[in-house]
């Protein structure tokens, strides 16, 4: 069994927490401390960076 606190990011769906400029996608919280919520979609470039945070290096 897996934590959810041990993945790269959280999804917030469940608590329909919406983006604020598109009002569409779901938020989810990165892990890390500070990182915060952001919208998949509106900060997908934040989101890539946190993926690719998570990533082994080669």
């Amino acid at each position: 069994m897996t934590s959810d606190w041990t993945k790269h990011y959280l999804d917030l769906s469940h608590l329909v927490i919406r983006c604020k400029k598109c009002r569409t996608h779901a938020m989810v919280m990165l892990s890390g401390k500070g990182r915060g919520t952001i919208c998949p979609e509106c900060d997908s470039a934040k989101l890539q960076k946190q993926l690719a945070a998570f990533l082994p290096a080669p």
